[in-house]
């Protein structure tokens, strides 16, 4: 995460997508079931993925959330990383919480160029 970029750029991928690139994704809540959520900003995806308890997790692959934030948003490097959490023998579960982390930190980065913070 190491590349330059600069605050339009850190806003821009911040941003929230047009409407037509709404990521709408499925969060299973044991008991009631099956809830569905909108995803507009890395940030909405970054509370979409955030570990809850073993009883609500997110319903969605690894590679379609990759996929949204390469083509929607447009961050490739994160796209790449989000990718890399889905390895041969990880649990659902473990690859989520190891994209939430790399979403997370995505995040806190972009806001801090976003806010004029050092690269």
């Amino acid at each position: 995460m190491n590349e330059l970029m600069t605050k339009a750029q850190a806003m821009h991928l911040l941003r929230e997508v047009d409407a037509d690139d709404i990521l709408i994704a499925a969060r299973m809540h044991y008991p009631s079931g099956i809830h569905d959520e909108w995803i507009g900003t890395l940030e909405e995806m970054m509370w979409f993925l955030s570990p809850a308890s073993e009883k609500d997790i997110p319903a969605v692959s690894i590679e379609g959330i990759a996929t949204w934030i390469e083509n929607a948003v447009a961050d490739t490097h994160l796209a790449q990383e989000v990718r890399s959490c889905d390895k041969d023998g990880v649990n659902f579960s473990d690859a989520c919480e190891a994209a939430y982390h790399k979403v997370a930190n995505r995040v806190a980065y972009l806001q801090n160029i976003a806010q004029g913070g050092e690269v």
